[in-house]
């Protein structure tokens, strides 16, 4: 699956042997791709000015949403075991779901509220 991000689409690849990408829908134009090899299958979300992609093999990346290049902000190992739904952003935490658990990760600094 792919998501929109401002006027931009992010998606994954099979390419390269799994490989993030950005391309603009209107031309057609990729407009960048990150490394090769960083996985099988992904599930994304996008939020302001980030995509979040959830790695199969449990690993959860930011990416800045941008045009010119990639940029891999953080990334944490959030599920031991194969993930395949995608995360679900609260207000102040992330539910992960791998193949045996349902997790919740405190997003730290997301408000006093």
């Amino acid at each position: 699956s792919a998501v929109m991000n401002g006027n931009l689409l992010y998606g994954f690849s099979h390419f390269g042997r799994g490989r993030f990408f950005c391309l603009d829908p209107k031309t057609g134009k990729v407009l960048w791709q990150g490394p090769e090899r960083t996985g099988e299958n992904v599930t994304f979300l996008s939020i302001p000015g980030h995509i979040l992609a959830l790695l199969n093999n449990g690993e959860l990346q930011v990416i800045a949403a941008r045009a010119n290049r990639y940029e891999k902000v953080a990334s944490w190992r959030v599920a031991e075991t194969p993930t395949w739904a995608p995360p679900v952003l609260l207000q102040k935490s992330i539910l992960i779901k791998d193949r045996e658990t349902l997790t919740l990760w405190a997003l730290e600094g997301a408000g006093s509220n």
